[in-house]
């Protein structure tokens, strides 16, 4: 149990989870420009292949699928920080207007 992940998916399941991230990363950047979650990527794998529950089984295929756009495509897919919210209202520090 102590394998790595790489050790305990087959060839095949791998380069189909794989295809299958490509793809959705690929028709997501079509359909509508925004950036594909983390946990959207996860649930497909999840949903494609639900006897592989396994921890960091998603992190895996998401750099195999990251490697593969490089070579493939010369397309770097990676992953975006998340942008703070502006605070407003009653968020806001006291004392920044002007008497």
């Amino acid at each position: 149990d102590t394998q790595p992940v790489a050790q305990k998916v087959n060839v095949e399941e791998k380069n189909m989870l794989v295809a299958e991230v490509m793809r959705l990363m690929l028709f997501s950047q079509y359909k509508d420009n925004a950036p594909v979650q983390r946990s959207k990527i996860s649930e497909l794998i999840s949903k494609l292949c639900p006897q592989l529950k396994r921890n960091n089984l998603a992190a895996f295929i998401i750099v195999e699928a990251q490697v593969k756009f490089t070579t493939i495509f010369g397309y770097e897919m990676k992953e975006l920080d998340r942008v703070q919210q502006k605070k407003t209202g009653a968020n806001r520090v006291a004392g920044t207007s002007d008497p």
